[in-house]
C-alpha cells in the first residue's frame, strides 16, 4: 500500500471527526499503550523474594551495602527491616551474606578475634572480649523460640584483695515474638547468662522485655518482689481480662476492631488478723458433769415372824381370801 495514499486517507478521516471525537481517540490510544506497557512490565519483571527478615537498622544497612557491592538488585519493604532479592539467587546471596558476617542480627561474637591486631592495648582487648561475650550470649538467647531478639549487657566484677570484691552483674533486653514468656524460660535465661560469666549469680541478672516490663529482678529489690510464679499468674490474669474486654466490645464495634492491653500490678503483701468475739446474749455451757447412782436391796424373807412362820402349810386346807 502506498504510504502517501494511507496518509491522505488518515488526514481525511481525522478532518471529518469532531474535536470531541479526536480527544476520545487520543485518550483511547494513550490508555491502550499504558495497559500494554504495564502488562509487559508485570510479566517481565524479576520475581523478588525475602533474603533477610526483621533486621535492625545496623544489620539492614550492612546487607544493603553488601548487595550494592555485588551489583545485585534489591528491594526494601516499608520500614527497612526486610530485604528482597531476585528469587533465583536467594540461597546463593544468603550464604554469601552469612559468610561475610553481615547477617549477625547486629551482634558481633567471637569473629572479632578473627583478625588480630598487635597494636591493641590490654584495655582494648578486654573490651573486645566483653563485646564478643555479650554477642555470643545474645545469639544463644535468640535461638529460643519465643525470643525474636536479645541484647545483653555485662558488668564483670572486680576482685579486690583489700575490702569487698564487686560482684558481676548482667542485664538482658528481650524482644518477644508474643506477649508472654513462660517462667521456666525466664529462669533458664538467667541461669544461662550466669553460667556464661565468671562470678555471676542468677540472682544478679535483670531481664526486661521491649515494653519495659521487668521479667526478672535481682533479689532484694523491694520495688517488685514478685517471683517468676507470681509474675506468670499476673500475666495469666492480664490475658483473661484482655479476652473479656475484647469479647464485650467486639459485638458493638465489629470483629478484629478491638485491641485491649491490660497491665496489672499484684500486691504481694499478706496480713494476718486475729479476732475475738464475745456475745453476752448467747448461752454457752462452760462445764457440765453427770453422776448416776443405783441401789439394789437383797431378797428378804416374807411371812409371819416367830416359830409359826416356819411351819409349812397344810395341803388339805384350802387357801383363799375371806369375803
Amino acid at each position: 500500500m502506498d504510504p502517501q495514499l494511507l496518509m491522505a486517507r488518515l488526514r481525511t478521516l481525522l478532518g471529518s471527526m469532531t474535536p470531541s471525537q479526536l480527544v476520545t481517540l487520543v485518550m483511547t490510544f494513550i490508555l491502550v499503550v499504558a495497559v500494554v506497557g504495564g502488562l509487559s512490565w508485570f510479566l517481565t519483571r524479576p520475581n523478588f523474594a525475602l533474603v533477610a527478615v526483621d533486621l535492625d537498622p545496623e544489620t539492614a544497612s550492612g546487607v544493603v551495602a553488601q548487595l550494592q557491592t555485588l551489583n545485585v538488585p534489591y528491594q526494601l519493604d516499608p520500614g527497612g527491616r526486610n530485604v528482597r532479592v531476585p528469587a533465583e539467587r536467594v540461597d546463593e546471596l544468603r550464604l554469601a551474606l552469612t559468610g561475610s558476617g553481615v547477617l549477625t542480627s547486629g551482634q558481633v561474637g567471637w569473629e572479632l578475634f578473627d583478625q588480630t591486631s598487635w597494636s591493641q592495648t590490654e584495655f582494648q582487648e578486654q573490651v573486645r572480649m566483653l563485646r564478643a561475650l555479650e554477642g555470643e550470649i545474645g545469639r544463644t538467647i535468640t535461638s529460643i523460640g519465643e525470643v525474636k531478639a536479645a541484647r545483653v549487657n555485662l558488668v564483670i566484677g572486680k576482685r579486690s584483695f583489700i575490702g569487698e570484691s564487686e560482684p558481676s552483674k548482667a542485664s538482658v533486653l528481650l524482644s518477644l515474638r508474643g506477649r508472654d514468656l513462660p517462667a521456666s524460660s525466664i529462669s533458664g535465661i538467667a541461669n544461662l547468662v550466669a553460667a556464661s560469666v565468671p562470678g555471676l549469680r542468677p540472682e544478679s541478672v535483670v531481664i526486661m522485655d521491649s515494653q519495659g516490663r521487668a521479667l526478672l529482678r535481682p533479689e532484694g529489690d523491694g520495688d517488685d518482689p514478685l517471683g517468676p510464679a507470681q509474675f506468670e499468674r499476673q500475666q495469666r490474669m492480664e490475658r483473661q481480662m484482655e479476652t473479656r474486654i475484647v469479647g464485650l466490645l467486639e459485638p458493638l464495634v465489629g470483629t478484629d476492631r478491638v485491641k485491649a492491653i491490660v497491665a496489672l500490678k499484684l500486691n504481694p503483701e499478706t496480713s494476718e488478723v486475729m479476732t475475738e468475739e464475745y456475745d453476752p446474749d448467747s448461752v454457752v455451757i462452760r462445764s457440765s458433769s453427770e453422776s448416776n447412782q443405783q441401789a439394789t436391796s437383797p431378797n428378804l424373807p416374807v411371812g409371819l415372824a416367830g416359830s409359826g412362820g416356819n411351819i409349812p402349810p397344810d395341803p388339805a386346807r384350802p387357801t383363799g381370801r375371806l369375803g
